[in-house]
């Protein structure tokens, strides 16, 4: 398993359980590590995320995207 932090932003429209349901969604992806904070419209905070590989990371950033609950991934660390 190979765990991943995202730091990110994310609109304040955007409810909690449809990031980690999002997230969750992904085949071999669970959620280790949330915490957000509001700063002005957006919320900014940090993800880890454990995968079985790294195309898991790259399939939880495109479903993010593509569901408009991501605003922007502001740093990745694996």
């Amino acid at each position: 398993m190979n765990t991943h932090q995202l730091n990110i932003i994310y609109p304040h429209q955007v409810n909690l359980y449809k990031i980690t349901s999002t997230v969750e969604s992904v085949n071999g992806a669970r959620i280790k590590y949330l915490n957000f904070r509001l700063t002005g419209k957006d919320f900014v905070g940090t993800l880890v995320v454990e995968t079985s590989d790294k195309s898991g990371l790259k399939a939880i950033i495109k479903r993010m995207r593509a569901t408009k609950v991501l605003a922007s991934v502001i740093n990745i660390r694996c």
